[in-house]
């Protein structure tokens, strides 16, 4: 679950620089309060490290609590992130981030959407994601027990050159998995 709203967290890095920004510009033109500015400027960059750590530390290859299956077919998934900025993180510039009544209403929308989001299995286009080079493949896969299913699947490999081989996933939610080790068919 951590892992989730860390996720959630990232996907939202244009809209925490974009707050940076305003909260900078408020405390150069000397605004009358700025506990808000300071708290705002402190607390963004340190949730993002944290969110980064804990993405990093849960995305690292180890077999422990993965599942190994067969790649039968790879497609790779085209998530729009124009889409996703002018949908999501544009409406929430609406909010007066230098105020504290802006603030706590910001902080309600973005608690109660995390939550939606992340009780219907929702993973928002992550510029993180793509900037580490990660991509979501469409996957048909193969257990050992011989069971076709199809899975999305977050991998920095090229998943679509691996068809008909080995890989490692970690379950990140029941419709999205992490791909971190690919092996040559060894025959399952």
């Amino acid at each position: 679950m951590i892992l989730k709203w860390s996720m959630y967290y990232l996907s939202f890095t244009p809209l925490w620089c974009s707050i940076l920004f305003v909260e900078a510009m408020s405390l150069l033109r000397g605004s009358e309060s700025t506990t808000v500015e300071w708290i705002t400027i402190i607390g963004v960059p340190i949730l993002f490290i944290i969110s980064m750590r804990i993405f990093r530390a849960e995305t690292k290859p180890h077999l422990v609590g993965s599942t190994m299956v067969y790649l039968r077919n790879a497609t790779e998934e085209k998530l729009s992130s124009a889409e996703f900025l002018a949908t999501y993180i544009m409406p929430l510039l609406a909010f007066d981030f230098t105020r504290w009544e802006g603030m706590a209403l910001f902080g309600f929308f973005f608690l109660v959407f995390g939550k939606i989001c992340l009780y219907h299995n929702y993973l928002c286009t992550n510029i993180v994601l793509d900037i580490l080079k990660y991509r979501v493949y469409d996957c048909t896969l193969e257990d050992n027990n011989h069971i076709i299913f199809h899975q999305k699947i977050i991998s920095k490999e090229e998943l679509r050159t691996y068809n008909d081989q080995i890989v490692y996933i970690r379950k990140l939610n029941n419709d999205y998995s992490f791909s971190f080790k690919v092996q040559d068919d060894i025959g399952i």
